[in-house]
């Protein structure tokens, strides 16, 4: 039998179907972006203004989630300040040293700080403080390496160690910010952090809750190092904190480094620096760490 001839359909050819599939996803694409500017559009994590492409073009710091206008009322002025306890006041003086701390004595050996803790950036670390101001917190480290770069760099230290919280109060805020912080300074500088080499081993009062002369009674005793941590004999520890007003948390944590862990030199990173008065303090004995086990 002779088969009978059949027409065949017609073949669809492959470049329509690559480019009707395009279209089909091309436009679902753009309605999930319409939708995500309506119900997740990009806002300043500081003011909560809508911004675009052409705003983030325009901010100091691109990376940080923070409008232009934000950026630059909390980005400080060049820093001129005392090299060892951090005060801004550096014209009141001569040799970048201030009288107030020239007579002093500190377990740390620098400060270095981001800005004055007033205005906004002093409220910016007031809301940092929240359960939700961890992204506030990265955002202003990022600023801080930023704008402080050849500052932090110059310390050429060897590990970052951020200041403890007590586990009751880190339980109840939900977060800590120096470990924030640390976090994105050990990235840009490439040093590591460790942050369980000191221990917050009692409960205090706020720093904000007790005079300026009670604040090294207050944490006297309060940083302990851990047991195993090994030894860092003669090595420089960058110390980081948000906010330092008469040194007495930073001297205190700066001693146990020194003492018990061996550091030869402790410097301090905080996002701020208060124009708190400097507590006089007796001499500290010399540091001898424990013996490794």
């Amino acid at each position: 039998m002779v088969e009978e001839d059949r027409e065949k359909p017609a073949e669809t050819p492959l470049p329509l179907v690559v480019a009707w599939t395009r279209s089909v996803l091309y436009g679902a694409c753009e309605t999930l972006r319409v939708l995500e500017e309506i119900f997740f559009p990009h806002l300043c994590i500081y003011c909560g203004t809508r911004v675009d492409d052409e705003e983030v073009s325009r901010r100091a710091v691109p990376e940080v989630a923070i409008c232009s206008d934000c950026q630059q009322r909390l980005i400080p002025p060049q820093w001129i300040g005392c090299l060892r306890c951090g005060r801004f006041e550096a014209d009141e003086f001569p040799g970048r040293r201030c009288s107030r701390c020239t007579r002093e004595e500190f377990e740390f050996d620098a400060v270095l700080p981001f800005g004055k803790y007033q205005d906004e950036l002093r409220l910016a670390i007031f809301r940092m403080k929240t359960p939700r101001g961890e992204i506030l917190a990265r955002a202003l480290a990022v600023m801080f390496y930023e704008y402080r770069k050849r500052l932090l760099q110059g310390v050429r230290a060897d590990v970052i160690v951020p200041v403890p919280m007590h586990r009751f109060y880190r339980w109840r805020r939900g977060i800590n910010n120096p470990d924030i912080i640390a976090d994105v300074l050990g990235e840009k500088l490439g040093l590591p952090v460790e942050k369980h080499l000191l221990h917050c081993v009692r409960m205090t009062y706020s720093q904000r809750e007790v005079s300026m002369e009670e604040r090294r009674q207050n944490v006297r005793g309060v940083f302990a190092a851990d047991p195993r941590a090994q030894l860092w004999t003669g090595k420089h520890a960058l110390l980081v904190d948000d906010v330092v007003t008469t040194g007495a948390t930073a001297s205190e944590a700066a001693m146990v480094l020194k003492r018990d862990l061996g550091f030869r030199r402790v410097s301090v990173a905080s996002i701020a620096r208060a124009k708190g008065e400097i507590i006089p303090q007796k001499k500290a004995t010399s540091h001898s760490p424990r013996a490794k086990k």
